[in-house]
């Protein structure tokens, strides 16, 4: 990347699939085992947490609330963001955390530190999320201050991460004299009611703890934790709810849905109704949850049909390339493809069989040929040229040149992109 935005291991589960299959289904089946394997583990965290009877519908409640929201649907339906990877190593943290907590085994403190180690690499702000909990339970616990706990270890990652960072993003962006990634949205809060949810019940958690009618337990570690990382996300590029960013924040709130479910409501429930009403009740509520928060425009089924809009775009716009590459060559005609780079790039887009493929960079504004006739020299774009922008990037992005380009293939012209444009 050459906006020095992601840590090496952003998106290295995906890497490592390309190397054995290069089959989306494939990569998708990985992702959906990720996403279960978090719920599984987070549940019964949960439920040892709460310290109550074994309920069969904790991991279904939570498994609704998590899996229908929008930023979920965003992050784990849409394979290329690294929140997908973080929040799998982050429920895997909170597991072993949870055992080694309760065990105090070696092993199980090797895999915490493993897994946020991991984590930490993922994305620059990850270390929220690993070291908040330790720091707490440091703070509290005076037998976690010595050296060589696993405490100081997870603490000690922060002055890693602040080295690493200013090696593989900090200088690297100097001396390219480009800035950090930023949003337009920088400041802005964008919340919906699960944030209350996690603010709400912080605030009581540790309104107790001062009273001191209980200890913090790593629950409270992890809404610290969350409310960090969400107050990054406000200062750095905003907070909006239903975005892949938020990720990490969710699965916490779920965590304390279901905290307050198996500690407080279905313990009460009990008392009076039998078990299979209590946890239906449970169920339909969860389901009533989810309703409501259909009602609003941005929500998970929104966000899943405008993926799914958008990747058939791709794909068609990929297929009509195609298709007029056999046109053209037939025709006796060369065909050379202008694109800029995006999700598709150089590696994808030279299956396409091109002449010439050139590629437009946007900062430097040359023309060079990637693949093809000339690979590496600079190239000058001339009559019958094809300019493909099937993702992110659009025919104004080639500032003055883009008058030049009529188009003569338009996917939906509700997206911005999945098109393509011939030089006249």
């Amino acid at each position: 990347r050459n906006s020095f935005r992601f840590f090496p291991l952003a998106h290295q589960d995906l890497h490592i699939l390309s190397w054995f299959t290069p089959y989306v289904k494939v990569w998708m089946l990985f992702s959906a085992a990720e996403l279960f394997t978090s719920l599984i583990l987070i549940s019964r965290v949960v439920q040892e947490m709460a310290a109550t009877k074994t309920t069969s519908s904790l991991l279904l409640i939570l498994s609704i609330l998590f899996l229908f929201h929008p930023a979920t649907g965003w992050g784990f339906f849409q394979l290329i963001y690294c929140e997908r990877l973080l929040t799998f190593l982050f429920a895997c943290f909170i597991y072993f955390y949870w055992k080694h907590q309760q065990t105090n085994s070696n092993q199980l403190a090797l895999l915490t530190f493993t897994t946020a180690l991991l984590g930490v690499f993922v994305k620059d702000i990850a270390i929220i999320l690993f070291a908040t909990p330790a720091l707490l339970r440091v703070a509290v616990e005076p037998s976690c201050r010595r050296w060589r706990t696993l405490e100081t270890g997870l603490i000690a990652l922060g002055p890693v991460v602040i080295v690493a960072y200013g090696i593989l993003s900090l200088l690297p962006s100097l001396y390219a004299q480009s800035s950090g990634f930023n949003s337009n949205d920088s400041g802005v809060l964008d919340a919906d009611w699960r944030l209350i949810v996690l603010l709400g019940f912080c605030c009581l958690r540790f309104g107790s703890v001062l009273r001191q009618n209980s200890q913090p337990v790593l629950l409270d570690g992890l809404n610290l934790a969350a409310l960090l990382y969400a107050l990054a996300l406000l200062v750095s590029v905003g907070y909006p709810f239903d975005s892949f960013w938020t990720l990490p924040v969710q699965l916490v709130t779920v965590m304390d849905l279901g905290y307050i479910w198996c500690r407080w409501i279905q313990p009460r429930l009990s008392k009076r109704w039998p078990a299979v009403g209590v946890n239906l009740l449970g169920v339909v509520a969860t389901l009533g949850l989810i309703g409501l928060e259909h009602s609003n425009s941005r929500n998970f089924s929104q966000r899943v049909a405008t993926i799914k809009a958008i990747q058939t775009g791709w794909h068609s716009t990929y297929l009509a390339m195609q298709s007029l590459i056999d046109t053209t060559k037939r025709s006796g005609q060369p065909v050379n493809i202008i694109f800029m780079r995006s999700y598709f790039n150089r590696h994808t887009l030279k299956q396409l069989k091109a002449d010439r493929l050139i590629e437009y960079h946007r900062g430097r504004k040359t023309y060079t040929v990637v693949n093809g006739i000339d690979e590496g020299k600079s190239y000058t774009p001339r009559a019958g040229d094809f300019l493909l922008t099937i993702d992110k990037r659009e025919r104004k992005d080639l500032d003055q040149d883009a008058d030049q380009y009529d188009p003569i293939y338009v996917h939906n012209t509700d997206l911005r992109s999945a098109r393509i444009f011939r030089h006249h």
